[in-house]
């Protein structure tokens, strides 16, 4: 089980992704389904997670450089393979979409 807190291997690496976005996205629909102020809980919404699947994916994939540079990121076996582009790739294309989202004009509310 250390590959949830420490993958050293490709196939570590999508075990470790497969279980934090699960798991993030059931504490997230656990949270909405008990939440007093969200609608009822149905299949239907259940396909319009696709928002909140990419924010798991986001904090999983952080999670995982963090855990990386606590464990020494020079010396990390993922450091010398080619599985720490998939890391570093999604990093880049979530700031880039999210620094691209707060660029987009929006209308101010006046008081």
């Amino acid at each position: 089980m250390s590959f949830l807190y420490n993958p050293t291997t490709p196939d570590e690496l999508t075990k470790y992704y497969l279980v934090w976005i699960l798991l993030l996205m059931a504490l997230h629909i656990i949270y909405d389904w008990l939440h007093p102020r969200t609608p009822d809980l149905t299949a239907s919404r259940l396909t319009n997670k696709i928002n909140e699947i990419f924010s798991a994916s986001s904090a999983a994939n952080s999670l995982l450089l963090c855990l990386i540079l606590l464990n020494g990121f020079k010396t990390h076996p993922l450091f010398s393979s080619d599985a720490i582009q998939l890391p570093l790739i999604l990093s880049g294309l979530v700031g880039f979409v999210v620094g691209l989202k707060g660029l987009i004009p929006t209308e101010t509310s006046s008081r």
